[in-house]
């Protein structure tokens, strides 16, 4: 059995790790083909950040030009008008509503009045409908004359998109700018525009840019991500305190109930092994044990033994349930946080939530049986225990049954992911995915293995 278990988990080892290198292998061809057989904006444009607030495009094109040889086809600015931006969104859902009002009063019109044969519930309703549609149009010219009061004529120059008749300026360029620190704090007068010291990158797909979040500098954004992180690192520490205290509880109850049953114990009556397990409590499970689920209910000796029973199952169970809340709790909170952190594009913003979630479920799932030996996160949780060396029977008792109730709530719970935008190539996710959902089977199929081999 100890050779069988052992060759499975080879098996099992170098079928997930061929899978992941294809996988991998599989994106960068698909990648490759994709940019073989398709062109983008994003192939000749330039996103340029840290330009002088009042430069103009043709200033733009022209330094861009002197430095490349190439010729510029476009250049966009991005201003400082977030607030004008959702002031616009706004106003587009109150016009959505005016929209659907008036569908209304049409359909009224045409076929509520046809069937309801002109009643006056159907013209009561036609009032209620104009009444609606007065409201909603009278909301729009209020956000409108808002909007010309509060929004700045000339707003800030933010950033400049810059875009390239060639590919081939648009890779000089790119080349130009690729500076190391030392070249960034002796900043090659030529290449500064406008006398700023500018950044240049690619630029994202005009249809992913999330334009209101454009002005946000980077150190607002760091920020927002450290409080999101804090909240998941809080989270995370509440997941294990729970797993941790259901684990203590555990041990407790089994060693309450861990005295040896003497090896006479079965040749002995049912008065005197009664007897016996009344002067010693710790031998409970001798006699108990062997009695059925109601004759237990019906000892009163045997009560106490089947409530603590109960009640380590329950923690055990709760704690399963935690780890898988959790993890629900970490899919929620980077849905939430795309929108909070004010990412500048959608590809930005799902490639950062992703890789946090990838991190957060996987140490607080598969890593989290790596964590009952270290004493200082023991202390962090103020929850001790003196944890096995190896991975034995007392250990799978306690520790190893946690890890098979998470596996067993995954397999029926609701798989749900970060949503990737439409727009964006999901290869990457599948493969972070396909990564995460094995190293978690892996890491509880070794773990049962070790078990197994020590028992």
């Amino acid at each position: 059995m100890a050779l069988l278990y052992a060759c499975l988990d080879a098996a099992g080892t170098v079928i997930i790790i061929i899978g992941y290198y294809w996988l991998r292998n599989f994106e960068k061809n698909e990648v490759d083909h994709l940019n073989r057989s398709t062109v983008s904006a994003s192939d000749y444009t330039l996103r340029v950040s840290g330009i002088p607030p009042n430069i103009r495009e043709r200033e733009v094109a022209a330094h861009f030009a002197s430095i490349t040889s190439e010729a510029i086809a476009e250049v966009n600015l991005a201003f400082q008008n977030a607030k004008e931006i959702k002031m616009y969104m706004r106003r587009g859902n109150v016009m959505k509503q005016r929209f659907s009002c008036i569908q209304h009063i049409r359909y009224e019109r045409g076929v509520g009045e046809h069937l309801k044969g002109g009643k006056s519930s159907s013209k009561k309703r036609m009032r209620q409908l104009f009444r609606e549609r007065k409201r909603l149009t009278s909301l729009m010219d209020t956000r409108d004359a808002q909007r010309s009061l509060d929004v700045d004529p000339n707003p800030e120059a933010i950033q400049a998109f810059v875009t390239f008749d060639t590919e081939e300026g648009f890779v000089k360029a790119i080349s130009a700018y690729q500076l190391s620190w030392i070249r960034w704090c002796f900043y090659p007068k030529r290449l500064r525009l406008g006398g700023a010291k500018v950044r240049v990158s690619q630029a994202p797909d005009p249809s992913t840019i999330i334009w209101e979040n454009i002005q946000v500098k980077e150190r607002s954004r760091f920020g927002r991500k450290c409080q999101t992180t804090c909240i998941a690192s809080l989270a995370i520490l509440l997941s294990i305190w729970f797993t941790f205290f259901a684990r203590d509880f555990k041990i407790e109850t089994l060693s309450s109930m861990s005295g040896e049953c003497p090896s006479f114990f079965g040749d002995l009556t049912k008065d005197q092994q009664y007897e016996m397990v009344q002067q010693d409590t710790t031998l409970s499970h001798c006699f108990c044990a062997i009695l059925q689920a109601q004759n237990q209910l019906n000892e009163p000796l045997c009560r106490e033994f089947v409530k603590s029973q109960v009640r380590a199952s329950a923690m055990s169970y709760g704690a399963g349930f935690m780890v898988c809340f959790m993890n629900m709790f970490f899919t929620m909170l980077m849905d939430s946080a795309g929108s909070y952190e004010k990412h500048q594009s959608l590809d930005d913003m799902e490639s950062s939530n992703m890789t946090r979630l990838f991190v957060l479920k996987f140490l607080n799932t598969g890593c989290l049986v790596l964590l009952y030996s270290i004493t200082f996160i023991q202390k962090i949780v103020r929850v001790s225990f003196g944890d096995p060396q190896n991975f034995n029977v007392d250990w799978y008792e306690t520790g190893g049954v946690g890890i098979i109730i998470v596996m067993f709530i995954n397999i029926f719970s609701v798989s749900r992911t970060l949503l990737p935008h439409k727009r964006m190539n999901n290869i990457k996710s599948l493969t972070n995915d396909f990564f995460y959902s094995h190293i978690l089977v892996l890491s509880s199929h070794i773990t049962i293995t070790d078990h197994g081999l020590t028992s």
